[in-house]
């Protein structure tokens, strides 16, 4: 038994281990999910089996000063266990609030369950922020790992925008990043459910996202979103939209008393998104209403940096 206590942090860790080799236990059942990034322990592993609590507290400054892209995990709860005789792993954690570089998370209630073949995490998230923005609100996410290949499934909504996502797919863990496919997965958008058409690609990698094929559908109305060929800036796409209902996604930005309808079509250029980004646009709109004035067929072009 090993009994922690101090202001910032308690707990203990308690069963039959050695504390020596407990970072080569933890790597034991990793490397069977993702053996593309963790690799095998260096040495054979004995039977151990122990459970774990630890609390935390004012724990952010620490982080930081130790840590170069973490923080958080403030007011932190997390408690499991390993088996390895039984092949079994179990974890439970209550986060706060925790990030990672531009990713920001909001109380996180997680809980795993894993096998020397399998693990399996439910998790919901208050929010998920990127660079202060709320992407997802109200998050539930299971995954399912095994081998380097991962079942994900992600549902949100903002009930104030009358949008919400159910996305279901397979990540791939590859040496320096994810290639990711989106399968049968809906969208809603103002009350009218988008399909995500499977059959997409996505590259995530350490430095650059490439995204073949990728594409969403509602009746008549219909986004492509691909990566530019041969274009040297990271994080370039070519978004491509036909009869876009104006008014559905005007919903979906801040208020404004200005009232703009028609349908949509055309392309939007996306340059180096989180450089130098550059935004070339196309566009032209049919039946197009301003503040209820009918100005019939409109046309946008524009650069922006």
């Amino acid at each position: 038994l090993i009994t922690l206590h101090g202001n910032e942090m308690q707990g203990f860790l308690k069963g039959d281990f050695n504390i020596h080799v407990l970072p080569e236990v933890f790597k034991l059942f990793l490397h069977q999910y993702y053996p593309s990034y963790i690799s095998a322990p260096e040495e054979k592993i004995p039977d151990e089996n122990f459970s774990f609590a630890f609390n935390f507290g004012n724990v952010d400054p620490f982080l930081r000063a130790l840590t170069k892209n973490f923080y958080g995990l403030n007011n932190a709860s997390v408690q499991g266990g390993i088996n390895t005789h039984n092949d079994t792993l179990q974890l439970a954690a209550s986060i706060p609030d925790f990030g990672y570089g531009r990713y920001h998370f909001t109380n996180i209630d997680l809980n795993g369950y894993g096998t020397l073949t399998r693990l399996s995490v439910q998790s919901t998230i208050q929010g998920i922020y990127i660079r202060d923005s709320l992407w997802f609100p109200d998050t539930h996410l299971s995954l399912n790992s095994s081998h380097d290949t991962s079942f994900v499934s992600l549902r949100t909504s903002v009930p104030k925008a009358l949008a919400s996502t159910d996305l279901y797919g397979r990540i791939i863990t590859i040496k320096n990043g994810y290639l990711v496919n989106i399968l049968h997965s809906a969208i809603l958008i103002n009350d009218k459910e988008w399909e995500i058409t499977p059959g997409n690609e996505i590259t995530i990698s350490n430095n650059n996202v490439r995204v073949k094929d990728f594409n969403m559908s509602q009746n008549q109305q219909h986004i492509t979103l691909t990566s530019i060929p041969n274009d040297t800036a990271h994080f370039s796409f070519l978004l491509d939209v036909k009869n876009l209902i104006l008014s559905d996604f005007l919903r979906l930005m801040p208020a404004s008393n200005t009232r703009a309808e028609g349908l949509v079509s055309g392309t939007i250029h996306l340059s180096d998104l989180l450089g130098n980004a550059q935004v070339q646009t196309n566009l032209s709109a049919e039946e197009f209403r301003l503040n209820k004035d009918s100005l019939g067929i409109g046309r946008a072009s524009c650069r922006e940096r």
